[in-house]
């Protein structure tokens, strides 16, 4: 998967079982990235769990803002399943273009 540079995107897997827990990790970091808490806005990753049908539990994992050191294999777990993707972080160039009395100028 590729993502832009300050884009937002959502991975989202579903973990089967009555009692089973999902988590998403970036791998290379022991952590796992914690729950979403809808009064902070300043978590760029976190993790959503949203109950489909019984005995299925969707867990997305939502990057707002992606950086560059946001790129890498994100992995979702839960004892035996798993899965995971890679991220390759892209940027956007941009083109500007001022004006001044001249007509129009890029840089």
């Amino acid at each position: 998967m590729t993502a832009i540079m300050l884009e937002t995107i959502n991975l989202q897997c579903i973990i089967s079982g009555e009692n089973a827990r999902g988590m998403w990790r970036q791998d290379g970091s022991p952590s796992i990235i914690s729950e979403c808490d809808p009064n902070d806005m300043e978590v760029r990753l976190c993790v959503e769990a949203n109950m489909e049908m019984i005995g299925k539990t969707i867990y997305t994992l939502k990057m707002r803002d992606i950086r560059p050191e946001d790129a890498g294999n994100y992995r979702c777990h839960s004892g035996s399943e798993n899965d995971f993707i890679h991220i390759t972080v892209g940027m956007i160039n941009f083109l500007f273009i001022s004006y001044n009395n001249n007509g129009p100028k890029t840089g």
